[in-house]
């Protein structure tokens, strides 16, 4: 009796050891989905940069002076791995899955790697993020207009021959000198929406200009429009080219990044053009 009871008692043991077992397993792993946090298991990083600002004329977010856990490769890898890594941070879609590579420009100095916001596969007009790289991958400088944005249609009921018909009245063009040219944006709005819009740049020949209009693209209205042509002058001095050829002094110097009569004296006077007005 003793025996078979002993026997009873410990498969019961094991039955229960085994069900406590289970019902941990199954509470932790419950809790482990419920409250780990998805941002952090997929971009583990912290973001460290010397400066991290935003413009505040142009809400544009400024990041200067990066750190990485990684090493970066230059270039679109690196810029991609970065971004991926501190997209929570940023203010990205964790997957980047709206960002279009722009291009990949390498200087003497390092690499930039400039990406274009998307948005139900059209670009977002003045919207992208460059990332400015050493040669050897770290991340001087990041300059971002994304913005998180929702869009309701892709599908334009405006036809093109009428947004540059809204353009040229709203600019009061007489004649232009080169056709219009003209492609679907979505045009970013102050509530977190985005319209869709045309986008035109009208070569006018009277009056001069290069009018960059954005037009509703389902309601037909004039959302923006500038002439990208600049008329204001200014003067400045300048070398022309440089101090050693305009003085013929080779034995020139930097002064210890300070002025002297020598450099000073080795630039003229010249007509700047192209110039914002206002601006100085």
């Amino acid at each position: 009796m003793s025996s078979l009871g002993l026997g009873n008692t410990s498969h019961l043991g094991r039955r229960i050891t085994g069900r406590a077992f289970a019902w941990v397993f199954c509470t932790s792993f419950f809790i482990g989905v419920v409250w780990a946090p998805g941002a952090s298991a997929r971009h583990p990083e912290h973001l460290h940069c010397d400066v991290h600002a935003h413009e505040h004329e142009t809400d544009r977010l400024v990041l200067r002076g990066c750190e990485s856990s990684v090493v970066l490769a230059p270039g679109q890898e690196g810029a991609h791995t970065f971004l991926f890594n501190h997209a929570w941070e940023i203010g990205l879609k964790l997957d980047l899955s709206d960002l279009a590579l722009i291009d990949e420009q390498s200087g003497l100095g390092g690499v930039r790697t400039r990406y274009q916001q998307m948005l139900l596969g059209l670009p977002v007009y003045d919207s992208n993020i460059s990332v400015n790289q050493s040669n050897s991958g770290e991340v001087q400088a990041l300059y971002s207009n994304y913005s998180a944005l929702t869009g309701d249609t892709a599908t334009p009921t405006v036809t093109q021959a009428a947004a540059e018909g809204v353009a040229i009245a709203a600019a009061e063009i007489q004649s232009t000198r080169l056709p219009t040219t003209a492609e679907l944006v979505f045009y970013p709005l102050a509530d977190g929406t985005a319209t869709l819009a045309w986008k035109l740049v009208v070569f006018s020949d009277a009056p001069l200009g290069d009018f960059l209009t954005l037009v509703g693209a389902t309601s037909g209205k004039l959302l923006s429009q500038e002439n990208r042509i600049a008329f204001d002058t200014g003067s400045g001095l300048v070398y022309s080219p440089n101090p050693m050829q305009a003085s013929g002094d080779l034995g020139l110097s930097d002064n210890a990044d300070s002025t002297s009569a020598a450099l000073d004296n080795g630039r003229v006077a010249v007509t700047l053009l192209g110039l914002d007005p206002g601006v100085g």
